[in-house]
């Protein structure tokens, strides 16, 4: 467990490190910057994204509705591998208790919601399970008129092109969205998906799978997402004993540290107040 000396001795080593290695800043959105651009980082899990489109179906809908580009990931971000160039940057400058540091239990378990965050420099984090289990019947002249029209054009080209539809293809969605947001500490929201799909085709060809509007009515029933404070939540790794978590959030995220107030500046300088601070609040 890392003292208060232990801590802010850590804090002014990386602090140094962060003014002197980092160069000139990326243009990254700042707390206070709403409309600012952005990534989303989006994972995907389950049985009805092999073999089908739906991977692609999913990235659209998160982008429109989050407003912003889609970085698709193939899977979860070891929080090692996501440190492993920060901890070697200032390794030296803490005799390796950095390296340490991201093994407690502690700080790699607040730190495995950011990881993912971190490896795609995005401030908000969608992850989609869903799973699709299929089942067929006879279509019948019912089914023709009915699910013919609800397919538009391709419904209409699926009798035209392939012959007569003699199959009701029902599959059966059963999955989650969920959404992390970093608005100060790590918050993640949760719609559950369960839908049924059905569409016409023919025996042994079963026509595209369409998740799109499961997806869409999940995502509108999330409410909007809350704006990232990453120097609040910079702060606050450092506080709990995990500084290198704080460094590495405000490495990739905070171009200056935001003070809110007198009492956070008079706080970021140890508590005490210069002459000058004094004078201006007596005058």
């Amino acid at each position: 467990m890392w003292t208060d000396a232990q801590r802010i001795a850590a804090l002014l080593a990386l602090a140094t490190l962060l003014a002197c290695e980092r160069g000139p800043a990326p243009e990254t959105r700042r707390d206070d910057a709403r409309g600012a651009a952005s990534t989303v980082a989006l994972l995907t899990d389950g049985s009805a994204f092999a073999g089908t489109n739906a991977r692609g179906q999913v990235a659209l809908l998160v982008g429109a509705a989050a407003g912003r580009p889609v970085s698709p990931l193939a899977a979860e971000p070891t929080l090692e591998r996501v440190l492993a160039p920060v901890a070697k940057r200032v390794a030296r400058e803490t005799g390796g208790a950095a390296r340490a540091n991201v093994r407690e239990p502690a700080c790699r378990k607040k730190g495995r919601p950011v990881a993912t965050a971190l490896a795609a420099h995005a401030d908000l984090v969608y992850r989609v399970r869903l799973d699709a289990k299929t089942t067929t019947r006879a279509a019948t002249d019912a089914d023709r008129e009915d699910l013919g029209r609800k397919g538009g054009l391709g419904g209409m080209l699926a009798g035209v092109v392939g012959g007569r539809p003699d199959t009701v293809f029902e599959t059966r969605l059963d999955g989650a969205i969920e959404r992390t947001t970093f608005a100060g500490a790590p918050a993640t929201s949760r719609q559950p998906i369960r839908w049924i799909v059905r569409a016409l085709g023919r025996k042994g060809t079963p026509p595209p799978l369409d998740v799109r509007e499961a997806v869409s009515t999940a995502l509108a029933r999330m409410d909007p997402p809350p704006a990232p404070r990453w120097d609040a939540l910079a702060r606050s790794f450092v506080n709990g004993g995990c500084p290198l978590l704080g460094y590495a959030v405000a490495d990739a995220f905070v171009d200056d540290p935001i003070v809110d107030d007198d009492r956070d500046a008079a706080g970021a300088r140890g508590g005490v107040e210069s002459k000058d601070d004094n004078e201006a609040r007596t005058s």
